[in-house]
């Protein structure tokens, strides 16, 4: 049967509606592409921002200036093809962040954590032939930095908080002398089981690398809080494979950091309180002076530390 001229009519204004559906539908397509590009910029633009916000706070002498070093990095990036600085409003903030309940404060006496929302505003690529010139995209980043909760030592050696003291307050490196490990048990440092197991020579050397004379055992990982046998004294066989180990250019190790005053005792248990990178300079394995010289790392060139307030590993990532 052949199409009648109502027919016909009623067939182009049908194309015609679909030719409309399909161009809104292109419009819709290309600016959702648009729009979900520019969105992960203003992303990108907000964690930059907060991760070198909270690299600032990090620094241990106090002059990091955390909304200053959010701002390089929002003038840094682009958000659709303009400086971030121009292209998006932002709103920065300094606080607290509580990794526990994953919560933002702001303010706080100790700040360790900064906010950093971005409000861009995005052309349209289409949409804006219709009127439609624009759209907002908000986006919100937090950065937060803490010590390591948990390590895997490489040296059964326990190091007394009290060594990190004087840094603890200062912020200067050089307040971080050389413990000289001896046996009286009075210098803040002590062999260990890492483990809850009371400490033993054979415990402590079985941790050390076997091409020095170690046992080789993979030594387990420890988290803040763990109790950790640890022993006064010295002991032949550990200090022969320490002294072993430096001779083979092992001389750089991670040790935890336990609850011990100043003068305290190391025997029985005690909790890890942190990790600490320390720097073995010398062994004396005979004699009467026998001990270990070890320098706790510290390095706050870049505001990240191998000793420091958190014994020697602090970080900082994006939290949320």
């Amino acid at each position: 049967m052949r199409p009648t001229r109502r027919n016909r009519g009623a067939i182009v204004v049908l194309a015609g509606f679909t030719l409309l559906a399909a161009i809104g539908l292109a419009v819709i397509a290309i600016d959702l592409g648009h729009l979900s590009t520019a969105s992960g910029e203003v992303q990108t633009l907000a964690d930059a921002a907060a991760a070198g916000g909270a690299r600032s706070l990090m620094q241990p002498d106090g002059k990091g200036d955390p909304i200053a070093a959010a701002q390089i990095l929002l003038a840094n990036n682009t958000v659709d093809g303009r400086s971030g600085s121009k292209a998006a409003a932002s709103d920065i903030q300094v606080g607290t962040y509580d990794f526990a309940k994953a919560q933002f404060s702001k303010g706080g006496g100790t700040p360790n954590a900064v906010r950093v929302t971005v409000a861009a505003s995005v052309q349209n690529i289409v949409a804006g032939v219709y009127g439609d010139t624009q759209s907002t995209v908000t986006r919100q980043a937090i950065a937060a930095f803490s010590g390591n909760s948990s390590g895997r030592p490489t040296l059964p050696l326990a190091i007394s908080k009290c060594t990190f003291a004087s840094f603890q307050k200062s912020g200067n490196c050089d307040s971080m002398t050389t413990l000289k490990q001896a046996p009286d048990g009075k210098d803040g440092s002590g062999w260990t089981s890492l483990g809850s197991d009371n400490a033993s020579a054979s415990k402590a050397v079985q941790y050390l690398p076997a091409d020095c004379g170690g046992g080789g055992v993979t030594p387990p990982r420890l988290k803040v809080g763990d109790p950790i046998g640890i022993m006064n004294g010295q002991a032949n066989s550990v200090l022969k494979a320490v002294q072993d180990c430096v001779a083979k250019g092992h001389d750089e190790f991670t040790v935890p950091v336990v609850d011990v005053e100043c003068n305290g005792k190391f025997n029985k248990q005690k909790p890890v309180l942190g990790f600490a990178t320390v720097h073995v300079v010398n062994v004396t394995a005979k004699g009467g002076s026998k001990g270990i010289d070890v320098t706790p790392v510290c390095d706050t060139s870049s505001g990240e530390m191998g000793g420091g307030p958190d014994y020697g590993t602090r970080a900082s990532s994006i939290v949320r």
